[in-house]
């Protein structure tokens, strides 16, 4: 609830590290209207170094781009 700055979370389908409902109350808490969760299918905790890690270097290009 303390974080109020922009904010992105992008969480791997099959992430045995973290559950999907807790990251998305986690998500839900924070107090600020400028956030984003990402869900990428076929991918766990190490996302940035699996298949679809374009797409997690995209999804972070995206946000930090933003007008």
């Amino acid at each position: 609830e303390d974080i109020s700055t922009p904010t992105l979370i992008i969480y791997g389908s099959r992430d045995g590290g973290y559950e999907g409902r807790r990251v998305a109350e986690f998500f839900a808490r924070l107090n600020t209207q400028d956030k984003e969760l990402i869900v990428l299918p076929d991918s766990g905790h190490f996302l940035f170094l699996q298949k679809p890690r374009v797409r997690f270097f995209k999804s972070v290009a995206e946000f930090f781009n933003q007008d």
